[in-house]
Formats: structure tokens, C-alpha cells, sequence
């Protein structure tokens, strides 16, 4: 009965499958494509970069008044922080549901406040929030070549590579289509 309907009425048919075919190319067009879905992860990071300095000068100048001021932070779930030479990361975790965007502004202001005790030939801390975007799809690894012979590589070598890498390589991928952001850690700088 229904293809009986159907065969009777060959414009109606015909406007309805046309007007179907409009509809799904029109929402193919504008459906968002992404890799993964658009949440806020409640987690914020932050480095610090210190040059030429131990993991332990940096843990006693830098890691243990930041990380102090810090643990005064509203919905504060975890905090992990690591010392090593040269760098300094701190991991902070929320509760889910914490509004990561004003999370952010009070880690900075906390920052903002610990500021005064910190080294005075400190860059300022990066902070970093998470996103699921951001996760690295390519990791690009420089290092120089080690003479046959010789137990470490010379210092101007190292600060060759880095400068070829900060001034080169960064500014060439950033110009890449679709690249967002280029991280760059374990530069050589002269003082």
C-alpha cells in the first residue's frame, strides 16, 4: 500500500529526497571536526626555565616558594612539582568542574605574589593549561654529533645548536599551516 502511495505521487517523492540531500549536505558543512572532544581538563602546569643552574639550586631558590604559595589555591586536588637542571615543572590538578579559566587567573596571581622572592634573573613562570588539543603530534629531538674520543660535547656547540634551533627551526614551523604552537625546552644560553 505504501509503495502504491508512493508511485502515485512521483513530484512529492522526488521533492522530499531533494530536500533530504540539501538538508545533510548543509549539516555536513557545518558539523565541527575535531579529534577529540572540547573539554576543559582541570589541570594547569607551570615552567619554569632558570639556565646553568642545578636541580637543586632550583628546587631551594624556585621550586619551594612557588610551590608553597601555590597550595593556597581554591579546588586544589593535586600538585606535583619536579626539579631538574635548568627547569622547573609544576603540575596542578583541580576538581573536575572547577572553572579552569578563573583557576588560571588565581595561579597567576599567586605567581604574581611569590614574584619578590624569586631570583632576580628569573624569566617569569609560564603557565599552561590543558587541552586535549594541544597534545604534541610531532616532537623534534637536535642534538650534535659526539667526536670520536671526547667525553662531552664543547659549550659552543651546545650554543650553536640552540641558536639554530630558537632562531631556525622555531620560526620555520611556526609558519607551517595548521601548527598552533611550538614549545621549545633544553636551550644553551650564554650569561
Amino acid at each position: 500500500m505504501l509503495i502504491y502511495n508512493l508511485l502515485n505521487r512521483p513530484i512529492a517523492v522526488c521533492t522530499t529526497v531533494v530536500s533530504l540531500c540539501v538538508l545533510g549536505i548543509l549539516a555536513l558543512q557545518n558539523l565541527p571536526i575535531s579529534l577529540l572532544p572540547d573539554i576543559e581538563i582541570p589541570e594547569i602546569t607551570v615552567r619554569v626555565n632558570y639556565p646553568n643552574h642545578s636541580g637543586r639550586e632550583i628546587h631551594q631558590l624556585v621550586t619551594l616558594p612557588i610551590k608553597k604559595q601555590l597550595q593556597l589555591l581554591n579546588n586544589l586536588q593535586h600538585l606535583d612539582a619536579i626539579s631538574q637542571d635548568n627547569q622547573m615543572l609544576i603540575k596542578l590538578r583541580f576538581n573536575y568542574g572547577t572553572d579552569v579559566q578563573l583557576a588560571f587567573i588565581e595561579v597567576n596571581e599567586q605567581i604574581d605574589k611569590v614574584m619578590q622572592s624569586l631570583p632576580k634573573d628569573m624569566e617569569r613562570p609560564m603557565l599552561i593549561k590543558a587541552n586535549p588539543g594541544d597534545i604534541p603530534v610531532f616532537v623534534l629531538n637536535v642534538f650534535a654529533k659526539k667526536e670520536a674520543g671526547t667525553k662531552y660535547q664543547n659549550p659552543p656547540e651546545f650554543l650553536r645548536i640552540s641558536n639554530f634551533s630558537e632562531q631556525v627551526l622555531r620560526s620555520r614551523i611556526e609558519q607551517l599551516p595548521e601548527v598552533a604552537f611550538v614549545d621549545i625546552s633544553g636551550l644553551a644560553k650564554v650569561e
